[in-house]
């Protein structure tokens, strides 16, 4: 049992989400596993999030640690210490780059791990919706790809009047000529023609 606990606190760590179906010990079945987690709950080592999903707490001013639903998203459908396999897009993206005032309580995720072209998923009474990707999405591409996503939704005016913020978007993750001739055939000719009509397309480093 404190086998499996170490293992959990030295491969995730405090206030990290720990995917049961995703741990792999030697030795340990699937079932093992399983049972160990309950008994690790039950003990008040770990903590329940929601179904198949756990993590080790800890104490803070505010009583004993929660985790934060974006987290778990992102941990799940977006990027882990290994790799990237998804993004942020629609209406969260845009308040978190600052092209809107506008929040939402529904983050909305492209990612390599759903195989749906749309579905809403619910953790926790919180809903956010997950698209599966047309394109293998990894550390390289990732960030292009969020912001070609962005064109889907904004309009030439819109284009215009946040035209700062997307250059320093480009110039902060070193968006380059050759990432926009690899990836831009995939988008719409609306997409493309904003990018043009716009300027932005000679931004690009």
């Amino acid at each position: 049992m404190m086998n499996l606990y170490k293992f959990l606190l030295d491969n995730y760590g405090e206030d990290e989400p720990i995917f049961v179906a995703d741990i792999e010990i030697q030795n340990y079945t699937s079932n093992n596993i399983r049972q160990n987690i309950f008994k690790l709950e039950k003990e008040g080592k770990i903590k329940h999030y929601d179904r198949g999903i756990y993590y080790i707490p800890t104490e803070t001013i505010f009583g004993e640690s929660k985790l934060i639903f974006e987290d778990v998203l992102k941990k799940k459908y977006v990027s882990n210490d290994n790799e990237t396999f998804g993004y942020f897009t629609g209406l969260y993206f845009k308040n978190v780059i600052g092209l809107t005032t506008q929040m939402t309580n529904i983050p909305e995720i492209t990612t390599n791990k759903e195989s749906s072209k749309k579905r809403t998923i619910e953790l926790r009474s919180r809903k956010a919706i997950v698209r599966k990707s047309n394109i293998e999405i990894n550390e390289s591409n990732a960030k292009i790809l969020q912001f070609f996503d962005l064109f889907k939704d904004l309009t030439l005016d819109e284009v215009n009047c946040y035209k700062k913020e997307l250059v320093q978007y480009i110039q902060r993750f070193q968006l380059t000529k050759e990432m926009v001739i690899e990836y831009l055939a995939y988008y719409s000719n609306e997409v493309k023609n904003l990018m043009i009509r716009s300027g932005l397309i000679y931004e690009f480093i």
